[in-house]
């Protein structure tokens, strides 16, 4: 048994020293400067090569990106940062998830490398320590690209591509695996584990629904399973943001996906934008206000 015991302490304190190598000055300015010319430049081309007319576009999407989509988005993002707590035996009260969960997100899509930091401090000052605070960002990440992986390879398995299908699924079952090797042979929650589990199942359901929305909202013929194939940008981009930024990978990422299951890499690259951008737009509306409640404490 002491073996698996060494290889779990390894694994947390590698995700550790992670953490504290993307606090670097250095890697920040670097990732934020790539970061946002690849997404400027590539918004821009796409934009350009698909004629997207706004005045004919169904303009009704975006309200269901806006009013629908965003909400049960960062209603399941502060599930999941207070259950992340509970993962590393952290009680967070729901306000606080609230309030943090949201900043965090807004950080994470400017990009702003405050944004998993946050987390970790969060879980940090909430009685936890400075290794829990990185497992609690890393694990749930860990989860979400496993789930990821698993639904693009799914969408594949359906649309034809076959080979990528058994590759993505394979690297989503070694990842789920993994991630729940490492919780029930280190001293966590595993009930926090499974609830993470199945929120990060829910969240990506809510986030091809809103990647179809978007598809439509830019007018090109696009099945529901051609915006699951692209599952897994998602998590690929919000893992990359602990870099710190993932602005624009996801968008690389889904183009890449895109080209595979019959989308042009314009369409798959233009979808996440749009709703990154509203979802940028959402938090935006709701983060002054998170703002005021950490000026008055």
């Amino acid at each position: 048994m002491a073996g698996p015991a060494i290889g779990v302490t390894r694994t947390i304190e590698l995700a550790s020293a992670f953490m504290r190598w993307a606090k670097r000055p250095t890697v920040q300015r670097i990732g934020f400067a790539l970061a946002a010319l690849l997404f400027i430049g590539g918004a821009y081309y796409s934009w350009q090569d698909i004629g997207l007319d706004l005045t004919k576009a169904s303009c009704g999407y975006l309200w269901l990106l806006g009013l629908a989509a965003v909400p049960l988005m960062v209603a399941l993002n502060v599930l999941e940062f207070v259950f992340a707590a509970r993962l590393v035996g952290v009680k967070v009260a729901w306000l606080a998830g609230f309030r943090i969960s949201v900043l965090s997100s807004a950080a994470n899509l400017l990009p702003l490398p405050a944004g998993p930091m946050m987390r970790a401090v969060a879980i940090a000052d909430g009685g936890g320590t400075a290794k829990s605070g990185a497992v609690a960002v890393l694990f749930p990440a860990g989860i979400w690209l496993g789930v990821g992986f698993g639904l693009s390879a799914f969408a594949m398995v359906l649309l034809g591509p076959i080979l990528w299908a058994v590759l993505l699924g394979g690297i989503g079952f070694l990842l789920l695996a993994g991630c729940m090797y490492v919780v029930r042979r280190a001293p966590m929650d595993n009930g926090a584990m499974y609830w993470l589990f199945g929120i990060k199942l829910l969240a990506a359901l809510v986030d091809i629904l809103a990647i179809y929305w978007a598809l439509q909202f830019i007018g090109d013929p696009a099945s529901p399973v051609q915006a699951m194939s692209l599952a897994a940008s998602a998590p690929l981009g919000a893992a990359v943001s602990v870099v710190p930024a993932g602005l624009g990978v996801r968008e690389m990422a889904a183009a890449a996906l895109g080209l595979l299951v019959g989308l042009t890499a314009a369409q798959a690259f233009l979808a996440p934008a749009i709703l990154r951008l509203v979802y940028l737009l959402g938090l935006g509306v709701i983060s002054p206000f998170m703002l005021v409640m950490v000026s008055k404490k």
